[in-house]
């Protein structure tokens, strides 16, 4: 009798056996294991094109009187809603720099620095 409680215990708590993430990964799935779909779970349908795209923030547009309300409001919108955003910051060269009245000039170190000049 001792003999059956042992062999009762031994079954209690056995698992299926499943391959691991390693040996799935050697081989290109096509389609979800059956053992990991929950059809008793409900449906969610994917995420729409437009919901998935990640905010994108104009630093930009935050110097511009024009459009720093509109683009706060993107920051903020993005902050409470996805708790991330990408920036953006458009960069300029020496020669737009040039042409949109900022001029090559030295700071107090004695390095080389762009600046604007005042309208």
């Amino acid at each position: 009798m001792a003999e059956e409680k042992n062999n009762d215990t031994l079954r209690f708590g056995s698992s299926i056996l499943v391959p691991s993430v390693q040996e799935l990964a050697k081989h290109p799935i096509t389609e979800i294991p059956h053992r990991y779909i929950r059809p008793d779970l409900p449906h969610h349908s994917p995420i729409s094109s437009d919901a998935s795209q990640i905010p994108v923030i104009d630093m930009s547009n935050l110097r511009s009187h024009d459009t720093m309300d509109s683009e706060l409001s993107r920051l903020h919108s993005a902050c409470k809603n996805w708790g991330f955003f990408q920036v953006k910051l458009k960069l300029i060269t020496v020669g737009e720099a040039r042409s949109e009245r900022f001029v090559d000039g030295e700071n107090e170190d004695g390095n080389s620095e762009i600046v604007r000049t005042s309208d």
